[in-house]
């Protein structure tokens, strides 16, 4: 399923701006999909993970634990909104919250 990954502070250049490709029953539909699509950019993920890295060998700069630390923050609001979306999106569709969850379960956004 396509992404589009948004963040706060990334550029357009670095976001997808694309609609997803499945059949919407209703406008609110279509709105929480968008919601839960919305997410850090790839940019951000990147930065994330080299962040990440440099903190299991214990090597962050003051600067980088800086960074390390809001994109965290970000990323841990950035999750509890798209679960929130995927929680009503399930409810209005009558199925599962797993069911609807699978639909978006990219492995990029949810194991950071």
């Amino acid at each position: 399923m396509p992404s589009n990954p948004q963040s706060g502070n990334s550029t357009l250049s670095d976001q997808q701006t694309q609609t997803p490709s499945f059949p919407f029953d209703s406008d609110a539909e279509r709105v929480l999909v968008q919601r839960i699509q919305d997410a850090f950019s790839k940019t951000d993920l990147l930065r994330m993970k080299e962040l990440v890295a440099i903190n299991e060998e214990d090597s962050l700069t003051p600067v980088e634990l800086a960074e390390y630390t809001q994109l965290s923050q970000r990323l841990f609001q950035a999750n509890t909104s798209r679960l929130k979306a995927i929680n009503e999106l399930a409810t209005l569709r009558g199925s599962s919250f797993e069911a609807t969850f699978s639909e978006f379960d990219d492995g990029e956004h949810w194991n950071e």
